[in-house]
């Protein structure tokens, strides 16, 4: 990838996160309750994951189709503005001191998984970027794609691919455990929020005592 194209792909990222913010606040002053399903599913995927995200969604009565969609182009845009600079990062381009150090810490998972999905060309990071795990998922999984030498046209694409239909699958399985649920407790779609988060902060917290 040439750094012209870096260069877009970035651009590409600021402007769909521009659109974001002016959706965002075009909502706030003509629909305030989509805003506030809207900021809480953004917040829950990019702080909890995917999982989170579509819960908040679910519990917060936002229809299927337009959920996948928020949750899709919540991590393509994650995507689109971190590839860049995890590549500008990775070529000592990018010298500002905490994005640098965050970089280098994306940049340490995406090592620790290389080898593992390098020997299996464009599937094993099309799997790597379906499977539900924390620390798997388009951004890691667009970073393994450049250290594994691919074109990023091909990692962007399954990159992509896979997002879609992981958040497909997980809104399919989470639709029926929420709908379950509610037939035992009407606040039950929001237990299943917190479960998540509680899941996830308790991963997070023993790799660290691992570490």
């Amino acid at each position: 990838m040439t750094a012209g194209t870096e260069g877009k792909v970035f651009l590409a990222g600021l402007i769909m996160l521009a659109l974001f913010i002016v959706v965002l606040s075009t909502s706030w002053l003509f629909f305030p309750e989509w805003y506030k399903a809207f900021v809480a599913v953004i917040a829950g995927a990019i702080f909890f994951g995917r999982g989170a995200g579509i819960s908040v969604g679910f519990a917060a009565d936002l229809s299927f189709w337009k959920l996948i969609a928020i949750n899709v182009l919540i991590e393509m845009n994650l995507v689109l503005l971190f590839y860049p600079l995890f590549i500008f990062s990775w070529e000592s381009i990018l010298k500002a001191g905490k994005l640098k150090t965050m970089m280098e810490r994306f940049g340490h998972h995406a090592k620790r998984y290389r080898s593992q999905i390098e020997k299996y060309g464009l599937l094993g990071l099309f799997i790597f970027v379906w499977i539900p795990f924390w620390m798997t998922g388009p951004m890691i999984g667009s970073f393994i794609g450049y250290l594994m030498g691919l074109r990023h046209l091909y990692t962007l694409a399954i990159v992509l691919l896979g997002t879609l239909l992981s958040t497909i699958c997980w809104a399919l399985f989470l639709s029926f455990v929420q709908n379950w649920a509610e037939t035992i407790d009407p606040r039950a779609p929001w237990l299943i929020v917190g479960g998540i988060i509680l899941i996830v902060l308790i991963s997070i917290a023993a790799k660290k005592v691992r570490r």
